[in-house]
């Protein structure tokens, strides 16, 4: 039988109540809150490629608690181990959860939603730099549940540029430096897309960039095309030109005609993607070569620029074995005995003092039938990318030609990136929404019938 039990509250009152009924509430309620939750931080699982959206959560909080999440890493910058490190502060809403792709954090290294905010907004401060001989260390998502400085949960972030097994592969000799990487499922044919660097020479942009594309589905050709060789440094890439100057742009013609042997290229759908002095390159070469599809240039010009290191005043790039007109520079020499040369000044002065060339050098851009990607800066000082950029999108629609413009009125001209690499925030801005249109654009030119 039940066992009844009663407890005086007062003079009069007695409660009477089942014992057995009141054990079994509180062993519900025990139950309950034993079963509550523990704080869960959620990252990615597994590698992504750069660039992917990386999303970071937090669940099984108290509605209103603060939480410092920071992101470090050691990594390699310029062959030497550098520590990275960022952190904001964000209020777990009524459902005790956090989003960093839908929250703006209350205090900390970013500003406003931004779901990259955690990754481009990482710094290096001067006195937690590593030894040259400290480990390497992945990137680190922590949580600070406690406001206490001492992390309470964490989890690494597995990025990667390619996907692990992805080869690079030398195009022959013909073609110094110039390699190429397939992506890693399937035989293909795959489209094909050219990577052209910058001012920069060499085959780093080349290298870099070859994989990075070919995990995206493509057979992805980084073609160097200059390799200086300053003062006492040797030449990187030997029998690549040592001056930019007069750079033929039909080499690519031949290229094409190579790679159209190769069982895994699509050369039915060739796109090129320059930055900077390779997408001067890049609207050159879409101007004279017919077999071109899309063109994605990243901080372009609109004419054709001079050269450098020949010795003398000649044009930076020609079409078999002819000198394209170009605009000379003004005080090109005098800004560079500044102790901050600002390459923008002599570009824009040349530009003014010479108008008549400006109009013969300028490349046909609206010659160009297929769609162009363009993305540039207004604050660029290494040439007015931004401006320029408008000047090739004003001439295309005018012509009724398919152009997509991302310009920013902040950023410089560093944009040929993802967005989640170290970075001042405008041109952060520009590129986390810049590199995903990007890839679709290709994607929808050169992937699709």
């Amino acid at each position: 039988m039940p066992t009844h039990r009663q407890i005086a509250i007062g003079d009069d009152a007695v409660i009477s109540f089942n014992t057995k009924w009141c054990l079994g509430l509180l062993s519900v309620c025990v139950l309950t809150a034993c079963d509550t939750p523990d704080p869960v931080l959620n990252t990615p699982q597994g590698p992504i490629l750069q660039g992917e959206p990386v999303e970071i959560s937090l669940q099984h909080l108290e509605p209103g608690q603060s939480v410092e999440l920071t992101v470090e890493e050691v990594r390699l910058r310029r062959g030497v181990p550098a520590f990275y490190t960022s952190s904001a502060t964000f209020e777990a809403d009524a459902s005790g959860a956090i989003d960093t792709a839908s929250m703006a954090p209350i205090s900390g290294s970013y500003s406003g939603i931004d779901q990259a905010g955690l990754f481009w907004s990482r710094s290096r401060p001067d006195d937690q730099q590593p030894a040259e001989d400290a480990e390497l260390v992945p990137l680190t998502v922590s949580a600070d549940l406690n406001g206490d400085g001492i992390a309470d949960l964490s989890s690494t972030v597995s990025w990667v540029d390619s996907y692990p097994g992805t080869e690079l592969k030398t195009l022959g000799e013909a073609y110094p430096g110039a390699v190429f990487a397939t992506p890693l499922d399937g035989e293909g044919p795959w489209p094909v897309l050219f990577i052209l660097g910058g001012s920069e020479g060499h085959d780093t942009t080349a290298r870099k960039m070859a994989p990075v594309f070919a995990s995206h589905g493509y057979f992805a050709v980084g073609l160097p095309y200059y390799s200086p060789a300053w003062g006492d440094q040797p030449q990187r890439v030997p029998g690549l030109p040592r001056a930019f100057a007069n750079i033929d742009v039909a080499i690519l013609e031949d290229i094409i005609g190579t790679i159209a042997d190769f069982p895994q290229a699509n050369t039915d759908k060739i796109g090129l993607w320059g930055v900077s002095k390779g997408a001067e390159y890049a609207l050159i070469a879409g101007t004279k070569i017919p077999d071109i599809d899309a063109i994605a240039a990243i901080v372009p010009s609109d004419i054709v620029w001079e050269g450098w290191g020949a010795g003398e005043t000649v044009s930076s790039f020609a079409w078999k074995g002819e000198p394209l007109d170009f605009v000379p520079y003004k005080g090109m020499d005098e800004e560079f005995q500044k102790e901050t040369p600002v390459l923008r000044i002599p570009h824009d002065a040349g530009r003014a003092a010479f108008p008549d060339r400006v109009e013969a050098a300028r490349i046909p851009v609206t010659s160009i039938d297929e769609p162009l990607f363009l993305v540039g800066g207004d604050e660029d000082k290494v040439w007015a990318s931004g401006p320029m950029a408008r000047l090739i999108k004003t001439a295309r629609d005018a012509a009724g030609l398919e152009t997509e413009l991302y310009v920013s009125e902040t950023a410089g001209h560093y944009l040929s990136g993802h967005g989640y690499q170290p970075a001042n925030e405008a041109d952060a801005k520009v590129k986390t929404v810049a590199w995903p249109a990007m890839l679709a654009f290709l994607e929808r030119e050169l992937k699709s019938d």
